[in-house]
């Protein structure tokens, strides 16, 4: 009991991504808890009433059947998972395919440990390849973009790298550094109002006053929002 208390506690504590992140993981969990102890419960029913096997398992049957075509909806209607990250790296791959050089070699994607440069240098990988450019990607994971894609190109065709916001003017600066590619998903006017509603969010919760569960996913997209850019970057000495 103590430890569910703290956890529950610990929980409350968590603001923004990793709160709805959390949230749906309990969700799951709750799920799986439920179907065990309906489980349980028929289980028990049928050792005290035999004779409920013949309505119980048709129901049983029906209610699977109900909730797996309802759930089959809702993946299909379901919104692009690169979502709000695809479009933006749509974008980019457009801009990074009239930039290319004349060849047939791979294109380089280095690493960047910031984490939204990682996070849109997957979408990026994705759009690219939509587009018909094959990539090679510099990562320590090789469970991010597959085997096939991880490592250094022979002979690329051109070597990039992904940076987000504030990183932007410092790649700039960069010697060998060449901006080829940026997208910003917000005007100035939309990034000052994002900032005003995230501090808003913020202090709300700083003062006890938890908001609304659209207001929290509201502000969760907003928080992905961010400026992206591809800069080109002297090739790896092999």
């Amino acid at each position: 009991m103590i430890r569910l208390l703290t956890g529950i506690l610990a929980g409350s504590r968590i603001t923004g991504f990793a709160y709805l992140y959390l949230s749906r993981w309990t969700m799951a969990i709750g799920w799986f808890a439920t179907v065990m102890a309906a489980w349980l419960l028929v289980t028990a029913l049928f050792e005290w009433r035999p004779s409920a096997q013949r309505f119980v398992l048709p129901a049983a049957v029906g209610l699977v059947a109900v909730m797996a075509a309802v759930f089959t909806s809702n993946v299909v209607h379901e919104r692009n998972p690169e979502d709000p990250w695809g479009p933006i790296a749509h974008d980019l791959a457009v801009q990074v395919r009239a930039e290319l050089p004349p060849g047939s070699g791979k294109v380089q994607l280095l690493i960047n440990n910031d984490y939204q440069s990682m996070a849109h240098r997957s979408a990026l990988v994705t759009a690219l390849e939509r587009v018909g450019i094959e990539t090679e990607v510099d990562n320590f994971n090789p469970a991010t973009h597959g085997k096939w894609r991880t490592g250094f190109a022979k002979d690329p065709r051109i070597t990039l790298k992904v940076a987000s916001d504030e990183q932007i003017p410092d790649f700039a600066d960069e010697p060998g550094y060449e901006l080829i590619a940026k997208v910003s998903p917000q005007t100035p006017a939309e990034q000052r109002e994002t900032r005003r509603y995230l501090e808003e969010i913020d202090d709300r919760i700083d003062r006890g006053d938890i908001p609304s569960w659209k207001e929290l996913e509201r502000a969760t997209v907003l928080g992905e929002l961010h400026t992206i850019a591809v800069f080109r970057t002297p090739d790896i000495e092999d």
